[in-house]
């Protein structure tokens, strides 16, 4: 009988171990998930308000500018997401169609082309722009 009792107790380790990490697995997922939304909320903003900037007029390129660098730099890959993961995945092609749709909205408000790096256009225009001294 007492072997019996033993190989029910482990069965039952078992289980519950498997249980608990799967709980803790899918909880895992649950906030991957819920920062991948927000990034992606974040970067649909920045979009939004570059668009608002782009058509002002004359276009206001600098706030075109700061959306764009605020999304390169919000929450660099590694950061806040396993890098590789789906979750991952999703952020950083969200992030780059972002920065593909305002780097065309300052193609088209400077007609400049410093190429499809947002980085590039963000250092080509701090660096073309006089500094302002008070």
């Amino acid at each position: 009988m007492k072997p019996l009792r033993v190989i029910i107790a482990a069965y039952m380790v078992v289980i519950t171990v498997a249980f608990v990490w799967t709980k803790a697995a899918s909880v895992w997922i649950s906030i991957q998930i819920s920062f991948a939304n927000e990034q992606t909320m974040i970067f649909s903003s920045m979009v939004d308000q570059a668009s608002e900037a782009s058509q002002q007029m004359p276009p206001n390129v600098p706030a075109i500018i700061s959306c764009l660098d605020y999304t390169r730099s919000y929450y660099p890959p590694g950061t806040k997401q396993t890098v590789g993961s789906p979750s991952s995945q999703v952020v950083e092609r969200t992030r780059s169609l972002a920065e593909r749709q305002m780097i065309g909205m300052l193609r088209q408000a400077t007609n400049k082309d410093f190429g499809d790096d947002a980085e590039d256009w963000i250092i080509e225009y701090t660096q073309t722009q006089p500094s302002v001294s008070n």
